[in-house]
């Protein structure tokens, strides 16, 4: 995982600049690294404020011919941060739990890391969506407005629709996660076949659980639906977005969205709101299926040991997540003086 370092032999000035110690920062404005990770031939870094990615001159210049190269090329990847909730559940949860160490051999984490940053990208470009909206909204408010002329948020429609497309987007990312663990038998198979099985059998004494599943399973064909229904509106189906509007009463209302469907229908409400709304629980849902995935598919480190994902308070995060790997000692045995064995009066 993470073919991200490559050395070779040679004595020349540039084989000794390449091989030879070195540091680098992350770009300024960023803040501090809270998780690293390697994905492919890149190093990928979270750090409070944004997300950055490196390549070693060795991936550009592998024939070593320009010294000028810096050792180390970064780009700024994301504009948020570990200081963002989606940005937690997402990335910092994937960096804590994608850990070759508790998962099965042959299952491709760097592809699974890369799914995550898809999708953290598709929330960072609904937050700018939310960002813009709020920011034109507050600018609104502030002026006095005559009723007789009503604002106009820019490119609306288009903006609303790319919205619901990018919502899409993360809903797919989260199925698409199964598929690693999980791959469709047929091209017509349902998506939760495997998966809605082994959480059935596996937490078949926890109810919860079970019902926080279909709740979920639930709620990403509500994403899909409203998708659906603004980009391929029929008579049955379609989106209405409404910019500012004027109510009875005189007062101006702010962009609104109505989803008109057969199965999902949801009745007009406050954009933003919808937004905001579909954010949170999503990145939720992502957090949610991941520990599941890893859960279910656990690999122990050691046969005295067993693996649990567990959520911790955030003072006891790791890579910025609060969902991560805990191991302990199996049941019946302890340690003592650097060994294991029964607990005392359990022996056989």
């Amino acid at each position: 995982m993470g073919d991200f370092v490559q050395k070779r032999s040679g004595s020349s000035p540039i084989d000794r600049l390449r091989n030879g110690g070195g540091s680098a920062e992350i770009p300024p404005g960023l803040g501090k690294i809270v998780s690293m990770k390697g994905i492919g031939n890149r190093i990928y870094f979270i750090a409070e404020k944004g997300v950055s990615s490196a390549v070693w001159a060795d991936h550009i210049d592998p024939e070593r011919t320009n010294p000028d190269i810096p050792l180390m090329v970064q780009r700024v990847e994301l504009s948020y941060g570990s200081e963002t909730e989606f940005i937690r559940r997402t990335l910092c949860a994937s960096f804590a739990l994608l850990d070759q160490t508790y998962l099965p051999r042959g299952l491709d984490i760097d592809g699974l890391l890369a799914l995550s940053i898809r999708a953290a990208s598709s929330f960072c470009s609904v937050s700018d969506a939310i960002t813009a909206m709020t920011n034109h909204q507050d600018e609104t408010k502030s002026q006095k407005l005559s009723g007789g002329y009503l604002p106009s948020t820019p490119n609306f429609q288009n903006a609303a629709k790319q919205c619901l497309g990018d919502l899409r987007d993360i809903e797919c990312a989260i199925k698409e996660m199964c598929f690693f663990f999980y791959p469709k038998k047929t091209n017509k198979s349902p998506w939760d076949t495997d998966l809605k099985f082994a959480i059935n059998k596996s937490f078949s004494n926890n109810t919860d659980a079970i019902e926080a599943f279909e709740k979920a399973r639930n709620y990403l064909e509500i994403v899909a639906d409203h998708r659906h229904s603004a980009f391929h509106e029929d008579r049955h189906k379609r989106v209405i977005f409404l910019d500012y509007t004027l109510d009875k009463r005189g007062f101006i209302v702010c962009p609104t969205i109505e989803v008109i469907h057969p199965k999902n229908p949801s009745p007009r409400c406050d954009f933003l709101t919808y937004l905001n709304a579909r954010v949170v629980d999503l990145a939720h849902i992502f957090e949610l299926f991941l520990g599941w995935l890893c859960q279910l598919n656990v690999k122990s480190p050691h046969d005295a040991f067993v693996s649990h994902v567990v959520s911790v308070p955030p003072e006891q995060a790791e890579a910025g997540s609060t969902t991560i790997w805990k191991t302990s000692l199996k049941a019946g045995l302890s340690m003592s003086d650097g060994k294991i064995g029964p607990v005392h009066g359990l022996e056989s």
